[in-house]
């Protein structure tokens, strides 16, 4: 965060000062945990983050996955990043709709599962022969000047 608090004042005064300059800030997975301070500094800058995880608390989405939540618990969805009360049902749906697609052979299919998770997606890959599979899929997601999120996949 220090590293950020000391870039983002300087950044913003020079887009401010000099339109003609195109330029975007680009940074680190942890920096969507210092949303509540450098939210309106994220859209200014134009700014993409890439990370393994993300979800959007504005949208009906996540909203309604909050809901069903504390409906279920009878609590709230404890505050973290990533929210591990979401990287569960993400892990399980998938897993859930492979096995339910592919059976005992989903294993062998997991490249075809197509699953849209709210918070984590995943793009399994085995890592050798001999060994288990990871997940390289990652997200970029982008603060843009007109108030927008975007999350993209990148596989």
């Amino acid at each position: 965060s220090d590293a950020l608090n000391n870039i983002k004042s300087p950044l913003r005064m020079l887009a401010g000062t000099k339109p003609e300059f195109r330029f975007a800030l680009f940074g680190y997975p942890e920096w969507q945990t210092y949303t509540r301070d450098c939210l309106d500094d994220f859209y200014a800058l134009d700014t993409y983050i890439y990370c393994n995880f993300y979800a959007n608390n504005l949208s009906q989405e996540v909203s309604d996955f909050y809901y069903k939540y504390k409906n279920w618990y009878s609590k709230n969805l404890t505050n973290t990043f990533p929210k591990y009360g979401i990287l569960g049902f993400d892990t399980g749906m998938f897993f859930l709709s492979a096995i339910n697609q592919y059976g005992s052979n989903f294993e062998n299919n997991l490249h075809k599962i197509n699953h849209k998770g709210i918070q984590t997606e995943f793009d399994f890959h085995r890592v050798n022969n001999w060994g288990g599979f990871i997940n390289t899929n990652i997200f970029i997601v982008h603060y843009q000047k007109d108030f927008n999120v975007t999350r993209n996949d990148v596989k």
